[in-house]
């Protein structure tokens, strides 16, 4: 066709709209298109189209509606008409043929039919011509009787053979549509992995079954289409037919059965089913899932929820009766530390007292025992006496478990646990030193503990406090263990040294303890926090940096890492830090 014909298009649905022109305008057509009726009338005048599509179902003006008019208009009738349906009811056809269409095409539509439809009216119209239009036909008035109302059709003998000719044309193409439905439907079914089946709802008959069916079920397709599917639904036939019903309805259309195989076994299986009309019927179309495994693994899973509860009690009690074992193999630990540390600080006393009786011996002898030497004596003795008693006054006080979590001075209780220690340290060549790193008035000590500075104000934090003294005993036992073996295997090492540093970031406190001990070995520093994993052999319980860890990040809520710094390690506790102006009671 050449490119000058003009196609008007008349519909009010964009997208197949857009779909119709591509196809024209392919074809080499010049488009037009209007959303309705009455625009197109419009359009008519001024675009002198040569053929008009119109779609029959629009607003404000149907196909109908239109094409009456332009048949009407002596300017506009010898304008071909194409009405597009999707209509296929006799009275439809009627209806076209009173509107005067010169054809009309069934939707869905084949490409070249439409074509081919649209080159032979236009060829027509053009050897008829405008002024031919104008001479009316001999036509014959026909009555047509559909569903108990007449229709008076006025049709030439040329039209009414056209629309017959039409009828034939669209049956022909709908046929073959349904023919290639069907054998993309056949194909389909048979070669699915799925079990399907088609059921007559009523007799409860198989109607068909696919080759994964038969395979499923095993039996010959010839044998599975003679039964009813109460042959292999093991539900009493009363409740297989009322679901039946309801799947034929849509009411349902998911269901879990067991089912028979040829051979006696039962199957679970899901069957989502519902209504299909085919070979002229209804019928219920089935598709068909093996569940055997997934149920019986919920059995299993509903077996073992029943006994989840106990067993994570039971789980749970055992969990807090290792962690009560390693907490108390902690506490022996840390009591052999104390005691020790008990012994470095009652040693001097204990010379002390010594040597007053030995003095008080030869003052006997030397005629020198008065009553002034006897008060400086007991004065003295009861000097050492009263440092001894508080020094057993701390240790129990370390030992006391903590009932309930305290605000506590955090600075403060460092330092107490740095004093119980401190000879330990002092006489095995380890210096020890504090550092406050924020906002404070740092005063030095001019007593027995030069080293320890006083931050004013200190840093404030809640928790168990006598446990976070044993975790600062366990670090600094560690940290003096380590500088002992690094100065055993470096006789040129440094003398050993501690650092604790206090320092603030974003409401949090970090507390850092760090020696020169020679650092964790990279190839176990990510073991060191699991249970009694040590690297001090028989000397080690292997429990202590995994209680400590417990206690910081299970009981306080905060975090405790390492990490090796300087020829050394550095652990790093991490607190919730309380507002200076939080209540103390």
């Amino acid at each position: 066709m050449q490119s000058n014909y003009k196609i008007l298009i008349v519909e009010d649905i964009l997208i197949e709209a857009e779909m119709l022109r591509h196809i024209l305008a392919l074809a080499g057509f010049d488009i037009i298109i209007a959303a309705n009726g009455k625009e197109a009338l419009e359009l008519i005048t001024s675009t002198k189209p040569s053929i008009i599509i119109s779609d029959i179902l629009m607003p404000i003006m149907d196909g109908y509606e239109l094409c009456r008019r332009i048949k009407l208009d002596e300017n506009t009738a010898h304008i071909p008409v194409i009405l597009l349906t999707q209509l296929i009811e006799p009275h439809d056809i009627i209806k076209g043929l009173e509107s005067k269409a010169d054809s009309f095409i069934s939707k869905p539509f084949e490409k070249e039919f439409l074509i081919n439809k649209i080159n032979t009216l236009i060829v027509n119209s053009s050897k008829i011509g405008i002024a031919q239009h104008s001479i009316k036909e001999k036509s014959v008035q026909y009555t047509v009787t559909l569903n108990e109302k007449s229709h008076i059709v006025d049709l030439s003998y040329q039209r009414l053979f056209e629309f017959l000719f039409d009828s034939y044309e669209n049956i022909i193409i709908q046929h073959k549509q349904l023919k290639e439905l069907e054998e993309r439907y056949k194909n389909l079914f048979e070669e699915s992995k799925s079990i399907m089946l088609l059921i007559d709802p009523v007799t409860a008959d198989i109607i068909d079954a696919n080759n994964r069916a038969c395979s499923f079920y095993g039996y010959l397709r010839n044998q599975i289409t003679t039964m009813k599917i109460s042959d292999i639904n093991t539900l009493p036939r009363s409740e297989l037919y009322n679901m039946m019903n309801g799947a034929a309805s849509n009411q349902t259309e998911r269901f879990e059965f067991k089912h028979r195989l040829s051979n006696g076994e039962l199957r679970d299986v899901e069957v989502y089913s519902g209504p299909i009309f085919t070979r002229g019927k209804n019928h219920l179309f089935s598709i068909i899932h093996d569940i055997t495994e997934r149920k019986s693994l919920e059995v299993q899973l509903l077996e073992l929820n029943k006994t989840l509860e106990q067993r994570v009690k039971e789980e749970f009690n055992k969990r807090m009766t290792q962690e009560h074992i390693l907490i108390q193999q902690s506490k022996l630990a840390a009591m052999g530390e104390m005691i020790g540390a008990i012994a470095h600080q009652w040693r001097q006393p204990l010379n002390a007292i010594s040597l007053i009786i030995q003095d008080m011996k030869d003052a006997f002898e030397f005629g020198e025992l008065d009553k002034d030497y006897i008060s400086k004596t007991v004065e003295d003795t009861m000097t050492q006496v009263m440092h001894m008693s508080g020094t057993i006054d701390d240790f129990r006080n370390f030992f006391m478990p903590s009932k309930e979590k305290v605000i506590f001075k955090l600075n403060s209780t460092v330092s107490e646990v740095i004093y119980l220690i401190y000879d330990q340290l002092f006489k095995g060549g380890i210096k020890i030193a504090m550092k406050c790193n924020y906002d404070v008035i740092v005063r030095s000590n001019k007593g027995r503990y030069p080293e320890l500075c006083t931050c004013e104000p200190e840093i404030m934090v809640i928790g168990y406090q006598n446990e976070f003294k044993q975790v600062i005993l366990n670090l600094l036992s560690n940290a003096r263990d380590a500088i002992i073996r690094h100065r055993a295997q470096n006789k040129d090492a440094a003398i050993g040294e501690i650092l604790i540093e206090f320092s603030k970031a974003d409401n949090k406190v970090i507390l850092k303890i760090k020696d020169n001990g020679g650092g964790i070995p990279i190839e176990i520093i990510d073991k060191i926090f699991d249970p009694y994993f040590t690297t001090k052999g028989c000397d080690g319980t292997g429990i202590g940096l995994y209680i400590s860890k417990t206690i910081i990040e299970q009981n306080m809520g905060g975090s405790l890492m390492v990490r090796n710094v300087d020829g050394g390690a550095e652990f790093l506790i991490t607190l919730e830090m309380i507002n200076e102006n939080y209540g103390i009671t």
